[in-house]
């Protein structure tokens, strides 16, 4: 009796009078579906690990346009090489002195806000008949 992952990953073969059907091993299945034996090029990796380098911030989509491969062949090949989206893109924690001076000018005009005369005029408000 053959166990339920030997009947789901089994691949057939030739050889033999009969066509009979060999179950793949957890390896066999790894290196099937990740490994240089599924048939990709050797230098789709380099390919891809070069364009990672290029641009990190870029999407699956735009590196499957950049290698010109498929969008599924990239993802299967970033998982393969380790790779996991956790941020679009770095920012900085650092001001400028220009970004200080912009977050402080913001700061006191939102401060005066409510001491215009005209604060109360832009204020929206409704009765609730609409309500029930």
């Amino acid at each position: 009796m053959s166990s339920h992952f030997e009947q789901l990953c089994c691949t057939s073969t030739d050889e033999g009078p009969e066509h009979r059907r060999q179950p793949i091993t957890s390896m066999q299945h790894s290196t099937r579906r990740f490994g240089s034996t599924t048939g990709r090029p050797p230098e789709l990796k380099d390919d891809l690990q070069k364009a990672l380098d290029e641009r990190p911030t870029a999407s699956i989509r735009e590196l499957a346009q950049m290698i010109g491969r498929h969008h599924s062949t990239i993802v299967d090949r970033h998982y393969a090489l380790g790779y996991r989206r956790v941020v679009a893109r770095w920012i900085s924690h650092e001001l400028t002195d220009a970004n200080r001076a912009a977050r402080a000018s913001i700061y006191q005009s939102l401060l005066l806000l409510p001491y215009r005369t005209d604060f109360l005029a832009n204020v929206v408000t409704g009765d609730e008949s609409w309500v029930g």
